[in-house]
């Protein structure tokens, strides 16, 4: 993603954004639009934050059964099992 490791696009969720109705398209629509262009399975954040918010932008797109969201540590978690 264009957006992503030093010009990574947070979505303020732990700023306080989580709680402000935020004017024209909101931030984590636009971020889920940038990971599912990718055609990625999954979206990954280390950030609860963003996890909430973007899991909301999943179900308002509708992309529940093309994108699956997980923490890091549920990567984490996944792979040693």
């Amino acid at each position: 993603m264009k957006r992503s490791k030093e010009k990574s696009f947070c979505c303020s969720g732990g700023g306080g954004h989580l709680w402000i109705e935020e004017r024209g398209k909101r931030v984590n629509e636009l971020r889920i639009e940038d990971i599912a262009r990718t055609k990625a399975a999954t979206g990954i954040t280390s950030c609860p934050y963003c996890l909430h918010m973007l899991e909301n932008a999943v179900d308002e797109k509708q992309l529940k059964e093309q994108l699956q969201l997980l923490d890091i540590a549920e990567l984490i978690d996944e792979a040693t099992d």
